[in-house]
């Protein structure tokens, strides 16, 4: 094992020469033999040493007891005195330096060694210590959490990088305040000061947690954050408190993306009780149009019950239509594009709006009727829309106001283009959502359309609905933009580039209903639907057979194979779905025209069930109009 490498510093030469030789004998290695103070500085900074003999007195102008102090505080070399003296006035001098001992002229050889083995064993022990530490200091200041530690009087002794940018006090600044004027913690719901934890940590010496609703208030009182989070006591070997440490994390995002995850599972199990409500809803919509159509077409025209029926059904078609719009919200599909107006689709979300928007809020528009079409997903379109005018009366939700929805064709030329180069140069269909509230300040207008970027309080709000409206918008080719001033209200303007094709328009109907005498076998789980499909078919001259069950069916149509020349059945019936009962006559007789209903059904989609030989695919309810001009298409078509 090396021995240690060691500086005299004495002024007497015998003295130093005596020294040496007893070192060497002792297996050291002298690396210089100085007699001043200043010397002895500067032949430190040019070799390594582990150890100074350093005599008190020296001659020159720096004494013995100051160049001990220079190199142990500047060097970290540890320094053993060397003195004749034994006075107390020039031993207490001597500690000013914190020596690691001292030795009394002359001494003997073994008294030398002990000495200097028992300061070389402290140097070690000093520096594990100061590794420790800044291993300590090191790891408080690159783990992700925020550290506050204090003394036993609750004023802060450390702050950590991450304390700092969440409290908003530098370290400089926040060293010797007390904790709370730092630390500045209250209950979520409450808004009141929380429990003094440093304190409450001190009187008991125990670790305690930081409540989940527990929000930090920064320096500026902007940007609160929820923590979470302990407190435990600072304890030395002999079981006493020195002070409190308290490590906490920012966990506003964790509780939004648990939040978001509980609005996505709410949002699912709504999507199937929708789901679920639709189809019965529509099966009693159903019954109620086919019925209201019958009794138009038996009852004169002069009759007040021609009236009445006539008022049941556009009940009935309003209803049909809400019904459709909540599946279209509910229902989660692969984007579909296609050319649509969105005149109607601003329409029919106004509709909504009147129903569910407080009467302190006016909603206006202003729609260029003229306006082309665009390539897009009604569905998504639908949502922006949604979330834009949701937002906007939420803005005006206590001072009232005026929500207007615009719409109009725009070209944008090179310069309008600069704001987003990712367009192209033509004409755009500009839609513009403005309100009259608080408006938004510029500081956090570039976050707006961050995911879980919020302006509401904690738990209000999941910050997705504009992070959605920008995905969606981007998915279409477009780009958005927002106006807004403080005070006076907000504007966003929906960039999509028009579409050059056309709406296919649903034909309309005159004079007398298409009929037939064909024969059709009607499967429906719903008496009720059985009932009146019947009676509407055979008012349109086909001859109806009916059964309430897909076994039923089977075993009717393997009996007769030729009877029948058009099946219509339910989607949705106990033991066998309509789907499946299609796939068994299809094995049977494969050219036979089915059509297949449903009222609602996340797994059969149009192209799905035409792709397996189904002829057509229809959404309830029908209308005795719209049951007239399928059949007959289908049966046409054959």
């Amino acid at each position: 094992m090396a021995k240690a490498t060691i500086m005299i510093v004495e002024d007497d030469g015998i003295v130093a020469t005596s020294i040496q030789q007893t070192l060497e004998n002792l297996g050291y290695a002298v690396s210089a033999v100085i007699p001043s103070g200043e010397q002895a500085l500067q032949k430190v900074e040019e070799c390594p040493l582990d150890l100074v003999l350093m005599d008190i007195k020296l001659k020159g102008q720096m004494s013995g007891t100051e160049a001990a102090h220079k190199i142990r505080f500047q060097f970290n070399i540890p320094v053993i005195y060397l003195t004749a003296y034994s006075d107390n006035e020039v031993l207490e001098k001597a500690k000013f330096s914190e020596p690691f001992g001292y030795i009394i002229k002359p001494f003997e050889e073994q008294e030398l060694q002990s000495a200097i083995e028992i300061a070389l064993y402290k140097h070690k022990m000093e520096k594990r210590l100061k590794e420790s530490e800044q291993w300590l200091t090191t790891t408080l200041k690159c783990i992700g959490d925020g550290v506050i530690a204090t003394d036993t009087k609750g004023l802060i002794t450390f702050l950590n990088p991450i304390a700092e940018s969440l409290t908003g006090w530098k370290k400089a600044e926040a060293i010797g305040k007390p904790v709370e004027k730092i630390f500045h913690i209250v209950n979520e719901i409450s808004g009141e000061r929380c429990e003094d934890l440093v304190n409450k940590v001190l009187k008991t010496g125990k670790v305690f947690g930081l409540a989940n609703e527990t929000v930090l208030i920064p320096r500026d009182n902007e940007n609160k954050r929820l923590i979470g989070d302990s407190a435990a006591p600072i304890i030395n070997e002999r079981g006493e408190v020195l002070g409190v440490i308290i490590v906490f994390r920012d966990i506003t995002l964790e509780r939004q993306m648990q939040e978001q995850l509980h609005h996505s599972q709410k949002m699912l199990s709504i999507g199937t009780l929708a789901g679920g409500i639709a189809h019965d809803f529509n099966n009693i919509l159903g019954a109620i149009l086919g019925y209201a159509d019958l009794t138009l077409e038996d009852v004169p025209e002069s009759s007040t019950a021609k009236e009445y029926a006539r008022e049941i059904r556009r009940a009935s078609i309003r209803a049909k239509n809400l019904v459709k719009q909540i599946l279209a919200f509910s229902r989660k599909e692969v984007q579909s594009l296609k050319p649509i107006k969105l005149q109607n689709s601003i329409k029919e979300i106004i509709t909504m709006l009147r129903s569910t928007t407080p009467t302190t809020i006016e909603i206006h528009q202003s729609i260029d009727e003229q306006c082309c079409t665009v390539q897009a997903d009604p569905t998504q379109i639908n949502q922006v829309l949604v979330n834009l005018c949701t937002n906007a009366s939420q803005a005006m939700i206590d001072t009232g106001g005026v929500l207007e929805i615009g719409l109009k064709e725009e070209m944008l030329d090179k310069q309008h283009l600069q704001k987003h180069p990712h367009l192209q140069q033509g004409t755009y269909i500009v839609l513009s959502v403005s309100d009259t509230g608080t408006g938004i300040d510029p500081k956090i207008r570039e976050k707006i359309f961050d995911p879980f970027f919020t302006t509401k309080g904690v738990g209000q709000g999941t910050g997705m609905g504009l992070a959605v409206v920008y995905g969606i918008v981007k998915s279409h080719g477009g780009a958005i933009t927002v106006e807004s001033t403080l005070g006076k209200g907000t504007t966003f303007h929906i960039l999509l580039p028009r579409s050059g094709q056309q709406v296919a328009e649903a034909k309309e109907t005159k004079g007398t209903l298409p009929r037939g005498t064909e024969r059709v076998l009607l499967i429906d789980d719903e008496e009720t639907l059985l009932a009146v499909g019947k009676k509407m078919l055979e008012s349109l001259g086909y001859s109806v057979i009916t059964t309430s069950n897909g076994t039923e069916a089977i075993e009717l149509f393997k009996k007769e194979p030729g009877r029948f020349d058009i099946i219509i059945t339910d989607q949705t019936m106990p033991h066998m779905t309509g789907f499946e009962l299609a796939r068994e006559i299809i094995n049977i007789q494969p050219e036979i025209p089915i059509i297949l209903c449903t009222g609602y059904s996340e797994t059969v989609s149009e192209y799905k069930a035409k792709s397996t030989g189904i002829k057509d695919f229809v959404l309830k309810p029908m209308d005795r109009k719209e049951l007239a001009v399928k059949v007959r298409t289908v049966l046409d078509n054959k």
